[in-house]
């Protein structure tokens, strides 16, 4: 009886010597913890509407090998990355081409493959700004002077609280503002000015949106 009970020791001690595997395969399974990824960051932070593929860095934590991206658009479709669609990934970052073509929310998911998911990060994507547009500055040719003079602008989508960056000849740059800008109307408006350097002077206006026109010159002799 004495060496049925050794013999049986020493096989169960084998059995546990030959498979360590057995230990290993159970930090794997489904009761354990599982990755956490976190998008933390997206650039561009507000990206322009397009119907081109652009890039996106995504920043963030956990990011695992084998990862997909699902990015659900503002009419509710979702868009499915992964594989080689998932560009320069590490543990903190990774780049995707995206297609950004509709004006609204983007909801961007990341899950790993081990079932990790991350919390939605929302990117807005706007249509562009419409830009104001200079059609004729006039006059166009003065005479160089230290005093004032009056110059009318014509073009389209002007409005009020606009500014007039005019530069001088040295690159000089004056903004005009407040009281030096007159008669503002969608299609025109004046601004006074002194331009006492001889040589080109350009104008640029500027919205309260942020929207830039198109430059035009004046010419001071």
């Amino acid at each position: 009886m004495t060496n049925a009970r050794i013999w049986l020791t020493i096989g169960l001690l084998a059995v546990w010597l030959a498979a360590p595997s057995a230990l290993s395969t159970r930090s794997t399974t489904p009761g354990d913890a599982l990755s956490t990824p976190e998008i933390t960051n997206v650039t561009p932070a507000a990206p322009g509407l397009s119907t081109k593929p652009q890039r996106l860095a995504v920043a963030g934590t956990d990011f695992l090998e084998g990862l997909t991206l699902m990015i659900t658009t503002p009419g509710g479709q979702s868009l499915r990355f992964g594989g080689a669609d998932i560009q320069n990934r590490r543990q903190g970052s990774f780049e995707v081409d995206a297609v950004l073509d509709a004006k609204g929310n983007y909801s961007l998911v990341v899950t790993n493959q081990d079932g990790g998911v991350s919390r939605p990060f929302v990117v807005t994507v706007q249509a562009p700004a419409k830009r104001p547009t200079i059609d004729s500055v006039t006059p166009a040719k003065v005479t160089k002077s230290n005093s004032p003079q009056i110059f009318t602008v014509r073009g389209s989508l002007f409005e009020a609280g606009l500014t007039v960056f005019l530069t001088d000849p040295t690159g000089t740059v004056k903004t005009l503002s407040g009281n030096a800008i007159a008669d503002v109307t969608p299609s025109s408006f004046q601004f006074t000015a002194i331009l006492e350097l001889a040589g080109e002077y350009s104008v640029e206006v500027k919205l309260p949106s942020g929207a830039v026109s198109n430059t035009s010159v004046i010419v001071a002799e």
